[in-house]
């Protein structure tokens, strides 16, 4: 009977081993003990990660969401004020460069679109290489103006902001400003009339603006917004203007005046960076109905 009692001892030492009654052995050994744990593991890490997943898919998609719809906002917001302004005919525009034969001609060969649009440029370094990006910029449309500061200037580590003047204060750190401008004295005020040059002055917007791209969870900004050359009818008045605007998350490191994907899958890694960013090009045109003046 002892001998039966130590073989038991030992068994259920070596092998977690228990007894029963009838004098049988049974349990689970240290391997079988050590591959269920390491199975419980693996499917433990591998919810872990499914889920980390899903909620990288799902803030993503949130992020693109948001861009697009706001794009969409000031895609339908900018059209609408075009198409309510009076056409900038460059044979009316141009008039106040006709003192001056090289600006004049300059002012006909571009359609006058200085005195509707400018865009301003400085050298930042990014990533090593040094970039003339665009950091902030004028739009008049006749009816609204709209001056903006870049993902560029919002990100830049110097001051590369537009300064404007608001309820007679100074302002700079916004990122899309709306404001009544039916003269279009934000763009015009900044023309040197006797080279076809733009700098930049201190706009006024006055004390009734609007910031269309105010911060929030996903940190948008303008990129770079051209205004191409437009068409016009000299009888109607009438003038189409082909616009493009690239926004983007101010997170992600977006460049896109370098080449590279943007907004890349990392891969199997756990950067934030990429759940929160997004970028997208918006294209329209818009007719400015003006005048008749027949």
């Amino acid at each position: 009977m002892g001998k039966i009692f130590s073989r038991h001892r030992n068994a259920a030492r070596a092998g977690f081993v228990t007894s029963r009654t009838d004098g049988s052995a049974k349990g689970f050994t240290l391997i079988e003990l050590s591959l269920a744990i390491a199975f419980i593991s693996v499917l433990m890490l591998s919810i872990g990660v499914i889920t980390l997943n899903i909620i990288s898919i799902y803030q993503k998609g949130l992020t693109i969401r948001a861009l697009n719809s706001t794009g969409r906002l000031i895609v339908d917001d900018m059209k609408r004020s075009v198409a309510g302004g009076l056409g900038n005919l460059s044979k009316d525009a141009c008039a106040d460069f006709a003192d001056h034969a090289s600006a004049y001609s300059k002012c006909l060969a571009d359609k006058a679109k200085i005195t509707m649009y400018q865009q301003y440029y400085a050298t930042i370094n990014i990533n090593g290489t040094n970039r003339s990006v665009p950091v902030y910029g004028v739009l008049c449309t006749g009816t609204s103006s709209y001056v903006w500061n870049t993902g560029y200037a919002i990100g830049a580590s110097t001051d590369l902001h537009a300064t404007v003047t608001a309820n007679g204060s100074d302002l700079k750190d916004f990122r899309l400003l709306k404001f009544s401008d039916p003269t279009r004295n934000a763009c015009r005020q900044n023309v040197n009339f006797s080279t076809y040059e733009a700098n930049y002055s201190k706009v006024n917007v006055g004390s009734e603006y609007e910031e269309m791209l105010g911060e929030n969870e996903s940190n948008l900004a303008i990129f770079d917004l051209q205004i191409y050359s437009p068409s016009e009818d000299e009888i109607t008045a009438h003038t189409f203007v082909p616009v493009s605007i690239i926004m983007a998350t101010v997170t992600g490191g977006v460049d896109i005046m370098g080449n590279g994907d943007y907004c890349k899958d990392p891969g199997f890694t756990l950067a934030a960076d990429f759940n929160y960013c997004a970028v997208n090009k918006f294209n329209f045109s818009v007719q400015a109905i003006g005048k008749d003046r027949r």
